[in-house]
């Protein structure tokens, strides 16, 4: 499964997939400065600060107001 959604000048990609019966949870960043990150539980994913000491879930709170 996959999720995308522009913030300011970068894309924001989320995804989940199964490596053997593990879930693995990813965050691809595109812009500038392109990132990529793996976690293991979806808490660790919405709560890393990975725009500018911001999460993903700050991001949505804040994209929704």
């Amino acid at each position: 499964m996959e999720f995308c959604f522009y913030y300011g000048k970068e894309t924001i990609d989320i995804a989940f997939h199964f490596e053997n019966e593990k879930k693995i949870y990813e965050l691809n960043i595109n812009g500038e400065n392109p990132r990529y990150y793996m976690f293991d539980t979806i808490n660790e994913l919405i709560y890393f600060k990975a725009f500018d000491n911001k999460s993903l879930y700050e991001i949505w709170n804040e994209l929704e107001n």
